[in-house]
């Protein structure tokens, strides 16, 4: 078992961004950039650390009123006063949704303004557990789930924070635990930062990288970098999909510290069972949850479980009784004529893929389609041609070119193949009225929509939710 360390972290910088201690902080000129979660959480944290320190809050927009804390010693700026405000501040604590590479943010570094984020000033802090952050284009939410699940049932108490729902900063680093299990996203990694001395992070698991996020990276290839930013530190212990190609293309084939899951010296999936080495342990049908790539899910966090020491058999029982969250392959059961499943997480064309990929042989009716980033639904169209569905009903912004994407994978076949049925809806309730007028006694209804929700949801869970709202009273 690897020896891992709790650490004090120095003031060191990446391209601007910076890890310090709150003493660091004493004294400058703060602004805050963001008030979502994570905004609220640095600003709590602030005052409770810090004081009624005079701070400034930026944001893109002005708040409403409600959105207004009850603070006399804030001051608001939005639009175009920004510049205004960032003359007149040292440091910038900045929410996860703010891109790096805005142009605001970028000239301000170059002016000598100081940029920091709520992850990396909870890293900085003492704490007496190993961090163990999970990321990855898909999977993260339920590897960490399943990973405190394991470690909390076989004895080995651990705390679930980050991106999966609680801020960091709304945490003590001090609690009593055995490990800190963090999703980070990559507008997360993006900022992580390599010291000469200990790691930020003690163990790094990268599961997979897909193309995401354009908007915030502004390219693909700038999203991966920033998604293995998570391993700049050679300390960190690094955890690897061995399966997955960027990864493999990407990663410095010297780089000290790595294991690789999804490899045949360890715990992999191949023909539809989870293998340790040569030892098969688990077949696919006897996981409760649905999917190779929630298999995968598991020889990801049975390798991290193995890093810490632990006993496998108790760990892949303990996993064994894992239920899975929400919007992820979420079995609705049998309503009405048809079975409906909830995948409304699925924010890519590969979670899409590989939600279908899960229910073989099934009369399936798939309800597609989101916000548009610049996906490339190629991939998920010449699947859906060559496993053919019942019909594909598209909707929202990226429903006109996953349609155009079918036709053209459709024409390319030929007319020798069984083609779905290809319709078009204005909106989800819409669509849900469709599937169940077309879909036949027995058959399958299923919403991953390939894209993400914020074209007409709040969230992913906002339209998960609404979808199941409409499935049980249309």
């Amino acid at each position: 078992m690897r020896q891992l360390c709790c650490h004090r972290i120095s003031y060191l910088t990446r391209n601007g961004i910076y890890y310090m201690q709150l003493f660091m902080l004493k004294g400058k000129r703060i602004s805050l950039w963001g008030l979502g979660r994570e905004g609220l959480a640095t600003l709590h944290f602030l005052r409770a650390k810090l004081g009624n320190i005079p701070l400034t809050i930026i944001t893109d927009a002005p708040l409403q009123d409600d959105k207004i804390p009850n603070d006399d010693n804030l001051v608001f700026a939005s639009g175009a006063d920004i510049p205004t405000a960032l003359q007149t501040t040292d440091i910038v604590i900045k929410s996860p949704g703010i891109s790096r590479y805005r142009p605001e943010l970028i000239a301000f570094r170059q002016n000598g303004g100081e940029v920091t984020t709520p992850t990396n000033i909870w890293l900085a802090q003492p704490r007496n557990a190993p961090a163990i952050a999970v990321t990855g284009s898909n999977g993260k939410s339920t590897t960490v789930c399943l990973l405190h699940h394991i470690l909390n049932n076989v004895g080995f108490p651990a705390q679930l924070a980050g991106n999966i729902g609680t801020p960091l900063l709304e945490l003590d680093p001090l609690t009593d635990c055995r490990a800190w299990i963090i999703e980070l996203s990559s507008y997360q990694t993006a900022d992580l930062y390599s010291t000469s001395g200990p790691p930020l992070l003690d163990i790094a698991l990268v599961l997979n990288l897909f193309p995401e996020h354009l908007q915030w990276h502004q390219s693909h290839e700038q999203y991966y970098r920033d998604k293995l930013n998570i391993l700049i530190s050679p300390t960190t212990q690094a955890i690897l999909n061995a399966a997955d190609p960027r990864i493999r293309e990407r990663h410095a084939p010297h780089r000290p510290n790595t294991i690789w899951f999804n490899d045949h010296a360890g715990y992999h999936v191949a023909q539809d069972w989870l293998y340790h080495k040569q030892k098969p342990i688990l077949k696919k049908n006897d996981w409760p949850l649905k999917g190779i790539h929630n298999l995968v899910n598991l020889a990801a966090a049975l390798t991290l479980c193995q890093t810490l020491g632990l006993n496998e058999h108790d760990c892949l029982q303990a996993a064994l009784c894992f239920p899975g969250l929400p919007h992820r392959l979420e079995y609705l059961g049998q309503i009405g004529q048809h079975q409906i499943v909830n995948d409304s997480n699925s924010k890519t064309p590969e979670a899409t893929l590989a939600a279908l990929d899960s229910f073989p042989g099934e009369t399936l009716t798939l309800i597609a389609g989101g916000e548009d980033r610049g996906q490339d639904f190629n991939t998920l169209a010449t699947y859906i041609v060559e496993h053919p569905l019942h019909a594909v009903i598209t909707a929202y912004e990226t429903g006109p070119r996953l349609h155009t994407a079918l036709k053209d994978a459709i024409s390319k076949k030929g007319t020798h193949i069984t083609s779905p049925k290809l319709l078009q809806a204005k909106d989800l309730t819409e669509a849900t009225q469709i599937a169940q007028n077309i879909t036949p006694e027995g058959g399958l209804i299923l919403l991953s929509p390939a894209a993400p929700s914020y074209d007409g949801f709040k969230s992913f869970e906002d339209r998960g939710n609404q979808f199941k709202q409409f499935i049980t009273t249309a």
